[in-house]
């Protein structure tokens, strides 16, 4: 679930565990900063000395800079892509039960009461498949780009199929309605069933599409080699404590920006960071069943 703070108060925001990267990159830090501990120590009591020339890791910096930043910037924009598109989908669903109820609000015959529950039905087991697959990266993956491992999966476990259920159910209005739905009201419908699943395809290619391995690989090995050799540049300019010092807090910020963008990398899963997907399927099914079951 997404974490809700007040950017107001700094020392919350600072203090705050919950949900930050600092589990994964403190080991990182603690390390860089021994090391450029001892390194300076070598250097100052036993005059060995290990430092590089800072100039060139300076000239690197710029690059590593801008691999990193542009990768948390890419793994924030799909966040919030996949967060709008996951509304649009849940909103085009509650949209259905909206209008299939203002749409037959008059008819309260029990063969009408019938229709409206099967559609209720069908709009619920297909958000909760939907939702199911989504946060299951490899099944997504599977469905959406047709491997072998989709054959393994039951056409009603597939968001694809599934909607085909709830077309039906719409063109069945005909047999249980005393007055059926007249024409554009159906095609109404039957759109917004259309662009549901569009929107589904959308946060299927988002959940399915990494960022590009090539570039990732790049960027971790180049990060790797600037963050470990950096006590060796420092020590070059500065004395042990501020080696150990710059080390930490260097590392903190490259190394957790990079933990950053691995963490909003796959928004669809459980961890504290990602969307809030069961909660907002909850409300999406509790607002159905209001419109379409418990309203009359």
């Amino acid at each position: 679930m997404t974490i809700l703070y007040k950017s107001q108060d700094h020392i919350s925001v600072i203090t705050r565990f919950d949900g930050t990267v600092w589990k994964q990159v403190l080991p990182f830090c603690i390390i860089n900063a021994i090391l450029g501990a001892a390194i300076g120590i070598l250097r100052d009591e036993y005059d060995v000395d290990a430092s590089i020339q800072i100039q060139g890791h300076i000239t690197l910096s710029r690059m590593i800079a801008f691999l990193v930043v542009t990768r948390v910037r890419k793994a924030y924009d799909n966040f919030w892509e996949a967060r709008t598109r996951l509304s649009l989908m849940l909103s085009e669903a509650r949209s259905i039960a909206v209008e299939a109820r203002s749409f037959t609000c008059d008819d309260i015959n029990v063969k009408a009461q019938l229709w409206r529950s099967m559609l209720c039905e069908q709009l619920e087991k297909l958000v909760t498949v939907s939702i199911d697959t989504l946060m299951q990266p490899d099944k997504t993956a599977a469905l959406i780009l047709n491997t072998p491992a989709s054959t393994n999966v039951h056409p009603d476990e597939n968001p694809m199929e599934r909607i085909k259920y709830l077309m039906t159910a719409i063109t069945l209005h005909r047999e249980y309605l005393n007055n059926p739905l007249i024409i554009h009201k159906e095609v109404r419908l039957q759109e917004r069933a259309a662009e549901y699943v569009n929107k589904y395809r959308e946060l299927a290619i988002i959940a399915s599409t990494p960022y590009p391995f090539p570039v990732a690989q790049l960027a971790r090995i180049f990060i790797l080699i600037w963050l470990f050799s950096l006590p060796f540049a420092l020590a070059d300019k500065f004395d042990f404590a501020i080696s150990a010092f710059l080390a930490f807090f260097i590392t903190y910020g490259f190394f957790g920006l990079e933990f950053v963008s691995i963490e909003l990398d796959d928004p669809f899963g459980t961890d504290r960071n990602d969307i809030e997907m069961v909660e907002l399927t909850k409300v999406t099914l509790k607002g159905i069943r209001n419109d379409l079951k418990e309203w009359y």
